[in-house]
């Protein structure tokens, strides 16, 4: 309790309102100033009503403050203070010499304390009657002076004077320091409380971020699933009726169509078939990496052999669109890659390359080695891609696709996969386009070469 106190006393305790902080120290200067006030008293032999006056008023101060530090109800007690108070000063002021002491000075020093603290409701209440009961002092010292007991001597006015002034000058660089250190108290409770604030703000806003990612993740995974529903229910399966309409053909007619033309239908028949199988093969290998249940094996490969095989993939489709399809990596080039990932992404990549060259085209695989990574690009000099189109590739649209230089359709999903692929093989994908200059797409693979 003691610590308590004197931590109220010195405005130290920060969970306190300024106000019952200001009201304890000004009851706890009450009780210094009657000890110190009946010492100096007796010193002076001033009258005994004024010695029994300074000793009651401490020991109801004293109970005050006992409630105040145990109650909550500071703000009758704070009232109680005021009606003491209007009780003490004409007692203190007609037993002490009148306007001729040091009285005046407390008057002022305690009623400004007093209004400080006081409720709102009850201020103008002891304003009112404290104004009043100084303007009735003044007048029964200057019209009733009979009333008022005087010095005895200049010696012992002087001595009060002094005495008593020193006292509320110490009273008065003490109350200054309680609310200097209770105002340095609010201060860095409110930095505390801003700074907690701002901690919590951060985090409100981190998660926000984080939640924001989720729904956009969320939002994706649903366009994902519906584009997977379309190409199940369309894309895979309106394919099947060309399939066996030519089947059809080739089966009732075969006998009667010349060579050539059953040669062409049979190759027809067979690209199409091609172009449902790695259609089907994009699928499971979508679904895969989608679910996060396949991870690539990491190895070193000669990625030359795996270009030739994507090269002779599309040999048929080159020929039809007169496009030169040129494996440019030098025979003992090396990564470290799964073999059937990286062969995906590059078949979806000279093939989107093949898609969009004119009659007459060229694509080229390139690579690029060094100590930081890898790097692989499929370039073509085909109609290229307008700005609004690569910002539809980089946000991973995966219902977004467009005609080819002949009408080719495409799915959607190629780019996407690859996406996935070079991703979880911690490399990226970008592409550098323009209308009517072509497209080059990057594959950096950030994960070593030989």
């Amino acid at each position: 309790m003691i610590k308590y106190i004197r931590d109220l006393a010195f405005g130290k305790n920060p969970y306190v309102t300024l106000q019952k902080r200001v009201l304890i120290m000004m009851m706890l200067a009450g009780i210094l100033l009657g000890i110190v006030g009946n010492t100096i008293n007796i010193a002076l032999a001033l009258p005994f009503e004024l010695l029994i006056a300074g000793t009651i008023v401490p020991l109801i101060l004293l109970y005050l403050v006992y409630r105040v530090v145990y109650g909550r109800k500071e703000k009758e007690y704070t009232s109680a203070v005021g009606w003491v108070l209007l009780v003490f000063f004409p007692v203190q002021w007609t037993m002490n010499g009148g306007r001729d002491s040091n009285t005046p000075t407390l008057f002022f020093f305690a009623i400004t304390l007093l209004l400080f603290i006081l409720p709102q409701k009850r201020l103008y209440l002891h304003a009112v009657l404290l104004s009043t009961e100084f303007i009735l002092l003044y007048f029964v010292d200057q019209f009733l002076p009979h009333m008022i007991v005087p010095y005895t001597s200049d010696t012992q006015r002087f001595y009060d004077l002094l005495l008593g002034n020193t006292l509320y000058l110490a009273l008065l660089i003490y109350t200054a320091s309680v609310i200097r250190n209770s105002y340095n108290f609010q201060i860095q409770k409110g930095e505390l409380q801003n700074k907690k604030l701002r901690e919590l703000n951060k985090q409100l806003i981190e998660k926000e971020k984080i939640l924001k990612q989720y729904a956009d993740e969320l939002e994706k995974s649903d366009r994902s699933k519906s584009r997977f529903i379309s190409i199940l229910s369309h894309d895979l399966r309106s394919p099947f009726q060309g399939l066996l309409g030519l089947g059809e053909i080739l089966s009732n007619d075969l006998d009667k169509m010349d060579r050539e033309k059953g040669k062409e239908l049979a190759e027809l028949l067979y690209h199409s078939l091609q172009n449902q199988y790695t259609l089907l093969n994009d699928l499971l290998m979508w679904t895969k990496v989608q679910s996060d249940s396949i991870e690539p094996e990491i190895r070193e490969l000669k990625l030359h052999p795996v270009v030739e095989e994507v090269k002779g993939i599309f040999s048929s489709v080159c020929n039809q669109k007169d496009i030169n399809l040129v494996n440019s990596v030098q025979a003992d080039s090396a990564i470290r890659a799964d073999r059937d990932m990286i062969s995906m992404v590059l078949r979806n990549l000279v093939s989107n390359a093949i898609k969009f060259s004119n009659t007459g085209g060229k694509v080229e695989v390139l690579y690029n080695g060094g100590e930081a990574g890898s790097v692989i690009t499929v370039s073509d000099n085909g109609t290229g891609m307008e700005p609004a189109v690569l910002e539809k590739i980089k946000l991973l649209d995966l219902g977004f696709t467009t005609p080819g230089t002949r009408g080719e359709k495409g799915t959607g999903l190629g780019l996407n996969l690859a996406y996935e692929i070079i991703r979880k093989h911690n490399g990226a994908i970008s592409f550098q386009s323009a209308p009517g200059k072509g497209t080059v797409a990057v594959i950096e693979l950030r994960n070593g070469h030989k």
